[in-house]
């Protein structure tokens, strides 16, 4: 009897645990899928092609049902798929799943499709190509028929960036970088383009200077070459200095290959300065000795002759001016 009713005992606890687990899960809350819908792109010209994936996830059970509708009365039922839009207009393309337990969730992604072109960036500068330290004013062009330009983004491949549609910019070191310039539409739509700009390295011009004679009797004429060493190989001006300045206008020459008379016997220290067209110089110098001869002798007699003559009569004009003052003044007095 003992017996029977242990047994009878045992039988009613496994019942009831089987009975409770059963409620348990009957009334166990049933956890939403998720969904995420994927397009590699949203944006374009009719036709458009679009590749369409998604994820997805359901924590207490498995997604038994997948469903694409595409916005455009066309569905499919495969979770990765292309699909074509061919004609123009804004469609909203939506994901949606269903679990083992019948609950559902959906996700949409918005693509606009147009039939005019894409819109359209482009950069213009003053220059792509100079010697370093370089500086260039870059302008940013972009137009669309609908939609409104939202931001400008420059990258200039140095490490420095800006947002306004027109910068300028300084490139310190020799190389070549590409400048890139992304311009966003509606805060949705981006659009980029680039530009190379090559800074080359800053070379400083040679001057080279020859004569044809480096001394002589006076008065000595002398040719004089002017020559610049530029790897550049641009073009460059000439400015002499002859140092004499016997006759003022003729004591520059910005001629190449000028040619110089020294009248007066001397020691004199011609320059040759070479400018390239960056404004970068280079100065060289030569000496040119000329000797007194029986022409300069001769001259120089004359000149001192005529310095006598000119000192006695300005001595003699300021003793008659004084002594007509002095007698002048006496007869004033007296009357």
């Amino acid at each position: 009897m003992e017996n029977k009713t242990l047994a009878l005992f045992v039988c009613i606890i496994i019942i009831t645990s089987a009975l409770s687990i059963t409620i348990g899960q009957s009334f166990k809350e049933n956890i939403i899928p998720v969904v995420e819908a994927q397009a590699d792109v949203s944006y374009g010209t009719a036709p458009l092609i679009i590749s369409f994936s998604c994820f997805h996830n359901d924590q207490d059970g498995d997604i038994k049902k997948v469903l694409w509708d595409f916005g455009d009365g066309s569905e499919s039922d495969k979770e990765m798929i292309r699909h074509t839009y061919s004609k123009q207009g804004t469609f909203f393309a939506t994901i949606t799943v269903w679990d083992n337990a019948g609950a559902k969730s959906s996700d949409t992604i918005e693509i606009d499709v147009v039939n005019y072109q894409k819109p359209i960036a482009s950069i213009t500068t003053n220059k792509t190509v100079g010697k370093s330290p370089l500086l260039i004013n870059f302008s940013g062009n972009a137009y669309d028929l609908e939609r409104k330009i939202s931001s400008y983004h420059w990258d200039f491949g140095d490490g420095s960036t800006s947002d306004i549609q027109n910068p300028i910019h300084w490139f310190n070191e020799t190389g070549s970088y590409y400048v890139w310039l992304t311009v966003s539409f509606d805060n949705r739509i981006e659009v980029t383009t680039s530009i190379e700009i090559n800074v080359i390295e800053k070379y400083i011009p040679h001057a080279i200077l020859t004569s044809s004679s480096i001394s002589g009797k006076a008065p000595k004429k002398i040719n004089f070459y002017g020559d610049c060493l530029d790897s550049d190989n641009g073009n460059h001006s000439y400015h002499w200095f002859f140092d004499d300045g016997f006759l003022p206008k003729n004591k520059e020459s910005t001629e190449q290959n000028p040619s110089h008379i020294f009248w007066i016997p001397g020691i004199y220290q011609v320059s040759l300065n070479v400018t390239d067209e960056d404004g970068n110089s280079d100065i060289e110098t030569i000496t040119i000795h000329i000797h007194e001869s029986k022409f300069s002798d001769f001259m120089s007699n004359v000149t001192k002759y005529a310095l006598n003559r000119f000192f006695n009569n300005i001595v003699k004009l300021i003793i008659e001016r004084s002594i007509s003052n002095i007698f002048g003044n006496i007869f004033s007095f007296r009357n």
